[in-house]
């Protein structure tokens, strides 16, 4: 879905009834497939819910900035079994979570790959 789209103009929820909500920090879609299932929370609000509900199956700690902000990357599952990870960034009086699905946490670990590659060449003596 582009920028400039309306959740019911987008063709992957053709099929859905869609009610966008207002909040301090964003926009959060709440999805009624079209056969009277269970409503559904899409977007920022998914990411939240899962992460307080869900469980933490592994979890690694990296402490950057001189041990003042902690970096926190986790293998979780949602409670309805959907497995995510989530990245924790907590400095003093501030904590921020990003949450990856699957094929999306692939993508940032490939895209950390090409970084590591370019820092590892950038190292190299010139010959």
């Amino acid at each position: 879905m582009t920028a400039h789209q309306y959740p019911s103009q987008a063709p992957e929820h053709r099929h859905s009834a869609f009610f966008v909500f207002r909040a301090a920090v964003g926009l959060c879609y709440l999805r009624l497939d079209s056969h009277g299932g269970t409503p559904q929370l899409v977007g920022l609000f998914k990411g939240i819910w899962r992460l307080m509900t869900g469980e933490v199956i592994r979890s690694a700690d990296v402490t950057v900035h001189n041990g003042q902000t902690k970096v926190t990357l986790a293998a979780r599952r949602a409670k309805s079994g959907d497995l995510f990870v989530s990245l924790k960034h907590a400095s003093s009086g501030n904590t921020q979570w990003v949450t990856f699905e699957p094929g999306e946490f692939d993508q940032f670990v490939a895209a950390a790959g090409l970084i590591r590659d370019a820092m590892a060449c950038e190292a190299r003596p010139n010959s």
